[in-house]
């Protein structure tokens, strides 16, 4: 959903069009700040392939927010055919002279890769680099789980989040309305207004809220 569409729900919630709301003009305001605020518990991951190009590696642009996994997106070496023609082109680099010397080099690298640190990494929020720990042979490209930094509503696809984003949007603009309509009272009067019970309904839905991801921690965890 973009901003206008959680707009208009949120009018209609509020009892537009048949009342006037007069926050109107602002509610896009309180769209994002329910978005700033829940956006720091949606842990959704997504996938990135990208070269390799060494040991660090800048992901400016990229709207990364926190890495989680890091993989080899290729196996480095195919099939026995594949291999034995890295292993022709090989030979000399490695001094190897009969194809027994190739296996035996792959059993030492597997047996290498498998006590070592292939593929550790540490994640640099402020520079948005990469640091991994890779073992040759060096893979063409690396496979990165990641979770997103989300930069705009409109980004939000699971539909969990758009209610929840919703439902927040929606006690905030409940909220402020209620202040604006109990500002004054009408003495005297044949009716009176409901500031006090939105604003209320507000506090007590905002409150909800924050319990319930507060609550479910296992499921939803903050990410920075």
């Amino acid at each position: 959903m973009n901003i206008e569409e959680y707009v208009d729900e949120i009018e209609f919630s509020l009892g537009a069009p048949v009342v006037e709301i007069e926050i109107k003009p602002y509610i896009n305001r309180y769209v994002q700040r329910a978005f700033r605020e829940l956006k720091r518990y949606i842990n959704t991951t997504s996938l990135m392939t990208i070269a390799y190009t060494g040991n660090a590696i800048n992901l400016t642009g990229k709207n990364v927010y926190s890495v989680l996994y890091v993989m080899r997106s290729q196996p480095t070496y195919g099939t026995f055919m594949q291999d034995a023609d890295v292993f022709t082109m090989a030979s000399s680099y490695y001094n190897m002279n009969n194809i027994e010397d190739y296996t035996n080099r792959m059993t030492i690298l597997q047996q290498r890769n498998t006590i070592s640190t292939d593929l550790d990494f540490i994640w640099e929020f402020e520079t948005r680099t990469l640091y991994i720990s890779t073992n040759p042979p060096f893979p063409p490209a690396l496979t990165i789980q990641y979770v997103k930094d989300y930069q705009d509503v409109s980004e939000i696809t699971d539909q969990y989040w758009i209610d929840l984003i919703l439902r927040l949007a929606t006690a905030y603009s409940k909220q402020a309305l209620g202040r604006i309509r109990g500002k004054y009272q009408l003495n005297g009067s044949q009716y009176s207004l409901d500031g006090e019970t939105l604003i209320n309904e507000a506090n007590q839905e905002i409150v909800d809220i924050r319990t319930y991801l507060q609550t479910n921690h296992d499921n939803i965890y903050v990410i920075d």
